[in-house]
């Protein structure tokens, strides 16, 4: 009970209450999903509040060719340790992934929060400051071109 599940057909949400046979999943638009216990024994469940509550959340980053990489993960580690709700403890990292690709340069930075809740508004507040510290910087932004 209260803990923030994912079933592997894509539902999720916090367990509100769990009967002979069913289990109430309340999700984050505020609506109760009823689930036979049948269908949560016979699929994947991952209980995203164990064995700590602590979850990872990325941020891809995409900016064109001519920028270092370097420099984009400097802006992007910066952002990370001024957001609040952003953990010290791991440090936040960013990766080359996937790396290099046909229009622009894609990074990924990823943080941890205390909880699944605390994902969404941080990786919001991240994506609209490296918006505007790019911007501030120069740091070039893809330009993708239709036929």
């Amino acid at each position: 009970m209260g803990d923030f599940i994912h079933l592997s057909n894509q539902e999720e949400g916090t367990v509100r209450d769990i009967g002979w046979r069913t289990t109430r999943i309340e999700t984050s638009s505020s609506s109760m999903i009823v689930i036979p216990n049948k269908n949560i024994a016979a699929n994947n469940l991952t209980n995203l509040s164990l064995p700590d509550g602590r979850v990872s959340c990325e941020v891809a980053i995409l900016t064109s060719h001519d920028v270092d990489p370097d420099r984009i993960a400097a802006i992007a580690l910066d952002v990370a340790a001024q957001t609040e709700r952003v953990l010290e403890d791991p440090a936040p990292v960013v990766l080359i992934d996937p790396g290099v690709l046909q229009t622009y340069l894609q990074l990924k930075l990823v943080v941890r929060v205390a909880t699944v809740f605390d994902r969404g508004p941080v990786q919001s507040r991240i994506r609209a400051e490296l918006y505007r510290r790019f911007r501030a910087e120069g740091v070039g932004l893809p330009v993708v071109r239709c036929p």
